[in-house]
């Protein structure tokens, strides 16, 4: 892959836990960023459902980057980037530790 179709500038974050005195937190609370990394982001078109009597429009993207070892992004993680966040559906690590890719969905 050309180095140079990788302009977009990726934010990788991190989920933040703050327990309460009662219980501990299950929600994050905010997100710190982990990593940023330049990528080709390809645009895979979006769709639109209902979901609890509320039209939700979700949209996904397959995004490859530099490697960077899977075990410090989760699943968990959020990217960032085009004033958007997006929620990592998988990980995988294309050739031998070459790019990463991954596929991600935002829904609004």
């Amino acid at each position: 892959m050309n180095s140079g179709l990788m302009d977009v500038l990726i934010t990788v974050e991190r989920p933040t836990y703050t327990d309460s005195e009662f219980s501990k937190a299950t929600k994050p609370s905010g997100y710190s960023t982990l990593l940023t990394f330049w990528g080709r982001v390809n645009y895979n078109g979006g769709s639109e459902v209902t979901s609890a009597n509320k039209k939700e429009f979700r949209q996904t993207v397959t995004i490859t980057g530099h490697y960077v070892d899977t075990n410090t992004i989760a699943v968990t993680d959020r990217l960032s980037f085009d004033d958007t966040y997006w929620n990592i559906g998988s990980r995988a690590i294309v050739g031998r530790n070459q790019y990463i890719r991954m596929e991600a969905e935002t829904v609004e």
